[in-house]
């Protein structure tokens, strides 16, 4: 438990090259930040995006940036974030599933239904992505 700590710590206060060195590597980093966000410990998730001694490939920062914003209700940046990144990694349920979340938000109807549909044809395990189809078939009066 105490490790544990130190190494959140390190991450959060940015020890230089401590994530590195601690033998944490960036697919690790990422995957801490996507825990923060959907756990919502949106403060956490914001300093280790800001941290700059830690490298992440342009593709999992922007999806990392979309997903904080989606978080924070930012659902206009969250959809232009998620719709621009689903033109360079077609076929992502989780870019999918999560544009079609912030189109929903931002009553897009069809166009969340077409990325809901597309996330879980592709990965049926999404529960986020088939909640949203529900709201979607309930304004519908689909019941």
């Amino acid at each position: 438990m105490t490790s544990r700590l130190i190494l959140i710590a390190a991450v959060l206060f940015g020890i230089p090259g401590f994530v590195h060195a601690a033998g944490l590597p960036e697919s690790s980093f990422v995957a801490a930040v996507d825990r923060a966000i959907s756990g919502g410990r949106l403060v956490q998730a914001e300093a280790m995006l800001a941290r700059t001694d830690v490298t992440i490939n342009a593709i999992d920062r922007r999806r990392l940036e979309a997903a904080r914003d989606l978080a924070q209700h930012r659902d206009r940046e969250a959809y232009a974030g998620f719709e621009a990144l689903l033109g360079e990694a077609a076929g992502d349920c989780r870019l999918q599933s999560s544009a079609g979340v912030a189109a929903l938000r931002l009553n897009y109807i069809e166009i969340a239904e077409r990325r809901l549909r597309e996330a879980t044809s592709a990965c049926p395990g999404d529960g986020i992505a088939w909640g949203a189809l529900a709201v979607i078939e309930d304004r519908a009066g689909h019941w």
